[in-house]
């Protein structure tokens, strides 16, 4: 959905109150990602309101197939709009890690809707 479609085109994911669908994406990591290094998975988000703040988005990650998954949690998501990463440790990468796949899925948050405006990943090169 747009933030708002008069005013602000930014784009974003909405999670309802009390919905906690994953959301997933896949890539195909760089040729200088360094498999001996931390790998840190992003989301630029806010909450709607203050009574769900302490909740937080688990990255679950899986590399190349058959890859046994790997579970971190970001920072708390809060009612202004910030940054919050979680590390994928460089132990739970394989050496030969050539695709990435992650799932997003929220915690409880009864009361207030959860917005997301950017997901990314950083890491370190060889």
């Amino acid at each position: 959905e747009f933030a708002n479609g008069d005013t602000d085109s930014q784009l974003r994911l909405e999670w309802a109150s009390s919905n906690s669908d994953a959301v997933t994406f896949q890539f195909v990591l760089p040729s200088d990602f360094d498999t001996d290094s931390d790998m840190l998975v992003w989301v630029r988000g806010e909450s709607a309101g203050t009574t769900n703040i302490t909740s937080v988005f688990t990255a679950e990650t899986f590399f190349n197939e058959g890859d046994t998954k790997v579970s971190d949690t970001t920072g708390a998501i809060v009612a202004a709009v910030s940054n919050v990463s979680a590390t994928v440790a460089a132990a739970d990468i394989p050496s030969d890690a050539k695709t990435c796949s992650i799932e997003l899925t929220f915690g409880a948050h009864t009361t207030d809707a959860i917005y997301v405006y950017a997901i990314w990943v950083t890491y370190t090169k060889l």
